[in-house]
């Protein structure tokens, strides 16, 4: 199965890494990329080979186009632009913290409830093996 991915912005310290992953991940077949400032969205396409610049966020929201979006927006734009996209019932990965109060996310967990979209932040430690072993050995009872 091959995925497609949108990226809401490209201008993030952990843009890049993000990227990578996404590039690397044999699952994503496409990434469709959009940024507020083209050259930047330009220059992310530029050095992927599974990647597209899009001229408009609109459509990746609004036409199904996209199996998830990562949404990799400075703090005080990524809370409303998750919630815009978990309303249209689209999944979100986001770089933490996702929204800038408990009151924006509160918004997005009740139009995730809403919607049956689902919102993961960013914490890819989790997954890592060193971390794994870490709280294997903490779990040692």
């Amino acid at each position: 199965m091959s995925t497609t991915i949108g990226v809401w912005g490209v201008d993030h310290p952990h843009g890049g890494g993000h990227l990578k992953a996404l590039e690397s991940a044999a699952e994503v077949g496409k990434l469709l990329i959009w940024d507020a400032d083209p050259s930047k969205a330009q220059a992310a396409v530029d050095g992927s080979a599974k990647a597209e610049r899009v001229d408009d966020i609109e459509p990746l929201i609004d036409s199904g186009d996209v199996d998830a979006l990562v949404i990799l927006l400075p703090n005080r734009d990524a809370g409303p632009a998750t919630l815009r996209a978990i309303e249209a019932g689209i999944y979100v990965y986001g770089d933490k913290p996702g929204a800038r109060t408990a009151r924006e996310m509160r918004e997005i967990v009740l139009a995730a409830d809403k919607s049956k979209a689902h919102f993961c932040p960013c914490y890819p430690w989790r997954i890592d093996p060193v971390t794994r072993e870490i709280k294997r050995l903490i779990d040692v009872p």
